[in-house]
């Protein structure tokens, strides 16, 4: 998933530039760091605004809401693509159950990125086949989080209830998450629920930057 998600953010990016009247050569050398800013990161930062609006507003509403019963919890429901402020609602749903090899993660903190923001949107198309044709696959929102672990699976070895942890997964935007034991890390103490949620997917893509593709040496 995240190097799809890598993949889906550079075709993201290309795509403006690669079809474009005026052919491939003018536009590459056209397109510079502002007209990327202007064309791009603005439009898709003002509408990750609007999304951690909608969630935000969702989360409030669910502090507020009556003690729901049996195996329900809150979450962030996304089953159609389309702009957040559309797309996504605040729903009760079944609380997942963990799987022999999973950890059920009582959520404190979510990262909301780039990411998400192309997934709600159904962008690009090319990319649809990754995360849902007509509509996305995984109903709940979100792909990071950070946690108490509520309870594992019989396989579990690495974690117990308890413990503190982050990772990336399908379905962060919710009071629980199942993840695969392999996706969940242990929360440093030194490092909030909040900081911990940013690093699975975003935090990895600049880590890929800096250390892979930039091959950035200690001292420099």
């Amino acid at each position: 998933m995240r190097r799809l998600l890598g993949l889906v953010v550079l075709i993201a990016v290309l795509t403006p530039v690669l079809f474009q009247p005026g052919g491939v050569a003018a536009e590459v050398r056209d397109f510079t760091e502002e007209t990327a800013k202007k064309q791009y990161l603005k439009p898709v930062r003002k509408q990750l605004r609007v999304m951690c609006r909608e969630i935000q507003l969702g989360v409030a509403s669910a502090a507020q809401a009556p003690e729901h019963a049996g195996n329900d919890m809150q979450a962030i429901v996304d089953e159609r693509y389309g702009p957040p402020e559309q797309a996504l609602e605040l729903r009760e749903v079944d609380t997942p159950v963990a799987g022999d090899d999973d950890v059920l993660v009582a959520v404190r903190a979510v990262g909301v990125a780039i990411g998400d923001w192309l997934i709600v949107n159904g962008l690009p198309y090319i990319a649809r086949p990754g995360y849902g044709l007509a509509k996305p696959k995984n109903r709940v929102a979100g792909l990071e989080a950070a946690g108490r672990v509520e309870s594992v699976g019989r396989n579990v070895t690495r974690f117990q209830p308890g413990d503190a942890v982050f990772g990336w997964c399908d379905g962060a935007l919710a009071e629980y998450v199942a993840v695969p034991e392999s996706q969940l890390v242990d929360k440093p103490d030194a490092v909030s629920f909040e900081h911990a949620a940013a690093i699975p997917i975003s935090g990895f893509a600049a880590l890929q930057a800096i250390r892979d593709a930039g091959q950035v040496q200690p001292g420099q």
